[in-house]
């Protein structure tokens, strides 16, 4: 999908959040879903909420930051109406045994993704990682 021109990758986003809306997974598919996008590096403007791109903006891109697939599997899931009620955090993170490095992490339900290749519950993310900037991800309609 995401080497499609973008009126054909809106298309097959808005097909991905209808199957999301019965799948039985639907967590772990979108997870597997934005791993296919390319990655690219972080950019400093990242800390500044107000330059998130909003959804549409967003599919427009070629390569994701970690940043930018964490909005985008949030922006995926606030999108159905399976999830359109839930609160959804990003949170910027560090894992003090490895200070330099930040996590991009998905809290929403009790449930984080980012931390693992599969959402795991909040409460067995270790102690050791700390949020260094948190983000209340305004619903999307």
């Amino acid at each position: 999908m995401f080497d499609l021109p973008y009126e054909k990758r809106l298309q097959a986003w808005r097909e991905f959040r209808g199957y999301l809306e019965t799948a039985s997974d639907p967590i772990q598919d979108v997870i597997n879903w934005s791993n296919q996008a390319q990655t690219k590096e972080p950019e400093l403007y990242e800390w500044s909420e107000d330059l998130f791109p909003e959804p549409w903006e967003l599919i427009g891109e070629s390569k994701y930051s970690p940043l930018y697939k964490t909005l985008l599997i949030c922006y995926t899931l606030q999108l159905t109406d399976r999830f359109c009620d839930t609160d959804f955090e990003i949170h910027i993170s560090t894992d003090t045994e490895m200070p330099t490095e930040h996590l991009y992490l998905l809290r929403f339900n009790k449930q984080v993704i980012g931390y693992e290749d599969h959402a795991i519950p909040a409460s067995e993310l270790p102690n050791t990682i700390i949020s260094q900037r948190v983000y209340a991800i305004t619903p999307q309609q």
